[in-house]
């Protein structure tokens, strides 16, 4: 950058961006991403990339803002992919976040959307409005129903900047999307508004810190493996938990990840079974499976992202008190992101990670 002032901006969101990525109650997997501007250059987390990566590679790549904005208005979003900016090899590799849209239209110099557990378990609940509107007052907040990750979503903020500014956005069934005049500020703002939503959660059932009895024999050979002692495994030993996980998808990610919503086994069904139960009716098997007091299988092909994703719908239930009347993402909503390009082009550098 050849600037000592703008070079320690974005060393700061390099920083910030590591912090951010190395808590799973605000990022899981590659989700999420932070963004930075000056000179009319925004710097964006690239597709598929992991936040926590950023102190070892270069994960961030330049696009040309003005172009990017362009693209928002016309509803363009090949063009978002244009306006990125060679500058070394590395960087010519990668490819603008999904989200790139949604960091241009913000007006903030650095931006940061995050998966927020707590965010994401409030936004679902039926008394959200109330709720949020107490923990969040004093704060330039707003509000937004789910809609599809990038250029939907991207206009959808766009409507909502026309009627009032904010510095923090909760997405519905998304996270938040937290904007501030540098890194420094961004992340102090995040601090303010988790410290606002933090929900304590269940303690983790004791059964589920142990290798579950009997699942490794009942998975066998097959598709399925037992899920990780911990987190993953709460869902087969909280009722409340399960009852809330089972109700549907409850954020894009999920979907992306583990197939919409998650199966759980009758008596005796084998986890291949109780996934395609579930998924007749859906455009995908989940690959997630519950066998109530017994463990929680998950698809050997997951890989790392879908053990975070579980772990992070198990974070989010164990923090659900009721599952009546809880916001989840309907059946065309789940087919638009399995079926799409930018979705499995993440999928396919996770499985490369992995």
């Amino acid at each position: 950058m050849n600037d000592p002032a703008r070079d320690q901006a974005f060393q700061a969101l390099v920083e910030y961006s590591l912090k951010i990525g190395t808590d799973p109650e605000l990022i899981q997997g590659a989700g999420g991403n932070t963004s930075w501007k000056a000179d009319g250059i925004m710097w964006v987390k690239a597709s598929g990339q992991r936040l926590d990566a950023g102190g070892s590679k270069q994960i961030f790549l330049p696009v040309d803002l003005a172009a990017c904005r362009a693209a928002v208005e016309c509803g363009d979003e090949d063009a978002i992919g244009n306006a990125a900016i060679s500058r070394d090899a590395s960087s010519s590799q990668l490819r603008p976040s999904i989200e790139t849209a949604l960091h241009a239209i913000m007006p903030h110099a650095c931006v940061m959307h995050l998966h927020s557990v707590n965010a994401i378990a409030y936004s679902i609940q039926p008394s959200a409005s109330d709720v949020l509107a107490e923990r969040l007052d004093g704060l330039n907040w707003a509000r937004i129903p789910y809609y599809k990750p990038g250029m939907p979503l991207a206009h959808a903020v766009v409507e909502a900047l026309t009627k009032t500014s904010f510095d923090v956005l909760v997405m519905d069934n998304h996270g938040l999307l937290v904007g501030g005049e540098s890194a420094e500020a961004t992340f102090a703002l995040i601090e303010d508004v988790e410290a606002r939503l933090e929900i304590t959660e269940r303690p983790i059932p004791s059964c589920a810190l142990k290798d579950p009895a009997g699942l490794q024999q009942i998975c066998g050979d097959g598709p399925f493996e037992p899920a990780p002692a911990g987190y993953c495994q709460a869902l087969a030993f909280d009722v409340d938990a399960r009852q809330s996980a089972g109700v549907g998808s409850l954020y894009p990610d999920h979907v992306v990840f583990l197939g919409p919503g998650i199966a759980i086994a009758e008596e005796g069904e084998s986890p291949e079974t109780a996934a395609l139960r579930a998924g007749r009716a859906r455009c995908l098997d989940p690959k997630c499976v519950v066998l109530p007091g017994v463990g929680v299988a998950l698809e050997r092909s997951c890989g790392k992202a879908g053990r975070e994703m579980l772990d992070c719908l198990a974070r989010v239930a164990l923090r659900l008190r009721e599952s009546k009347g809880l916001s989840t993402l309907s059946a065309d909503q789940e087919a638009e992101l399995v079926n799409w390009d930018a979705e499995r082009y993440r999928q396919g550098l996770a499985d490369a990670a992995s």
